[in-house]
């Protein structure tokens, strides 16, 4: 005789078992971080405590395969696990492959006289399972799984009961879904906050570096003070550390910035408040700030080191092989920086290659010099202008010479100038006040310092040409 499962079972007719409260256990044990089998298994436990006659098992889509596999069965008999384990998507396999094929309940009354169930075995029927009813869990309107429930014996769902099973398939796609969600969250999270953890990590560098810098700068800041420097080579210097003064502020900035958002991160996290786009949004600010301060401390050692090399090489003057376009390219940045009075375009016509044996600091004077020159002096009341650079090896018959030229086409200088710093008595009067400057500090060290000889043309198109050659020296 068949069976009809019927609404009089009081497990059913009394508050649905409980369902929502089932639910909620299976939603905090989700938020706890266990994964969905270890949930479904317990939703399937709590089933199975209310309904002594009723075995259950949950099988899942594999897509990639086309197949049902399955995913919690807390009480079904070895034989039956076997049966069920691995199941193709098909509407002949089992109740659960045309469940999930048809989105629809199958109920097999009889699993041992219907075609479905070809592997039953008499072992099935000696540990109790006679029946087989699948409800389908659909999340948007896909199929993702199924709930088997087993009886032992023959017997179909009255409506009553076939409702509730489709409750409970219902909730169990919900599970399904809040697992899947909070799983990726808990994943996102936690390479976020690995993420985060590297940008703080990362910002404590930075600021360590930042506090080095400082103190980098404090003592060039003394070197400056005390060295005896070219008076014209002062302002570049102080353009520099200002440069670098300002930088560090806005660094200093950018940390207390990044220290209030960090305890905001700490506060939400403590009182677990932290949702995937706070965190998110928090790692980018924390990107965006931990970048531009990156770059503005590398700025500023830039900056530093060019002076601290600058200073180096004028009070130590070394004589050693320097690269002319290199030493040219540099000094024009430096300069272009600090004098920002005017926008210079240069045009540096000096080969790569082209390499010169010279004491380093009185080179650096000269071209600081008359760099300076055409900034300050020769495009008077004007934004913008223009200069010209080469360098080529040349010989006098005897030695190697570099030849430089400095040109530039604003205003001519006046001859009354040229002569006064080309006196072979010029630095000797200026020295009475004052240590020498401008084209008359270039005068001296070029034909003092290195041997060489100057000339200032004035162009017929307009400006100024300085021609300047030198012999190579010796290192030692």
């Amino acid at each position: 005789m068949y069976l009809v499962h019927s609404a009089g079972n009081p497990a059913i007719a009394s508050g649905r078992l409980n369902l929502d409260q089932v639910y909620s256990a299976c939603l905090e044990r989700i938020l706890d971080g266990q994964p969905l089998a270890k949930v479904v298994t317990f939703y399937l436990q709590f089933l199975e405590q209310h309904t002594n006659s009723f075995r259950f098992a949950v099988m899942q889509v594999v897509p990639q395969t086309g197949s049902l596999s399955l995913l919690a069965a807390p009480s079904l008999p070895e034989h039956f696990i076997r049966a069920i384990h691995e199941m193709k998507l098909c509407e002949k396999e089992g109740a659960c492959g045309p469940a999930a094929v048809t989105g629809q309940p199958f109920f097999i009354d009889n699993i041992a006289a219907h075609p479905n169930w070809k592997d039953f075995s008499p072992e099935m029927a000696e540990v109790g399972i006679t029946s087989c009813w699948s409800f389908p869990l659909i999340r948007e309107n896909n199929c993702i799984g199924t709930l088997a429930v087993t009886g032992g014996q023959k017997q179909t769902p009255d409506p009553h009961t076939i409702a509730h099973y489709q409750a409970v398939a219902v909730n169990l796609s919900k599970i399904f879904a809040y697992c899947d969600y909070q799983q990726g969250k808990n994943s996102a999270n936690w390479i976020l906050q690995k993420q985060v953890s590297r940008q703080q990590e990362e910002n404590k560098h930075l600021k360590e570096t930042a506090e080095k810098l400082a103190l980098k700068m404090a003592e060039a800041e003394h070197i400056l003070a005390s060295c005896p420097l070219p008076k014209t080579f002062r302002p570049m210097a102080s353009g520099l550390i200002k440069e670098t003064e300002a930088l560090l502020a806005v660094v200093k900035t950018t940390f207390s910035f990044q220290k209030v958002i960090t305890a905001q991160n700490k506060r939400n996290v403590s009182l677990k408040q932290l949702s995937r786009k706070e965190l998110n949004q928090f790692y980018n600010a924390l990107n965006r700030s931990t970048g531009a301060g990156s770059d503005m401390l590398g700025e500023a050692v830039r900056r530093l080191d060019e002076l601290s090399g600058y200073i180096s090489l004028i009070t130590h003057n070394p004589v050693k092989q320097i690269s002319l376009a290199k030493a040219t390219g540099t000094m024009l940045s430096v300069i272009a920086s600090t004098a920002k009075h005017i926008d210079i375009k240069a045009c540096i016509d000096i080969d790569p290659d082209c390499t010169s044996t010279i004491a380093a600091g009185t080179f650096t004077q000269i071209l600081n010099e008359l760099i300076l020159n055409v900034c300050h002096h020769s495009y008077p009341n004007r934004n913008e202008g223009k200069i010209w650079l080469s360098a080529s090896k040349t010989s006098n018959g005897t030695y190697p010479m570099i030849r430089y030229i400095v040109e530039d086409e604003g205003q001519a200088i006046p001859r009354t100038t040229i002569h006064n710093a080309m006196r072979p008595a010029a630095a000797t009067l200026l020295r009475r006040h004052s240590a020498p400057g401008g084209l008359a500090l270039c005068y001296q060290q070029i034909t003092a310092g290195l041997g060489g000889t100057m000339q200032i043309v004035q162009r017929q198109s307009g400006g100024n040409k300085i021609i300047f050659t030198f012999p190579e020296q010796t290192a030692g």
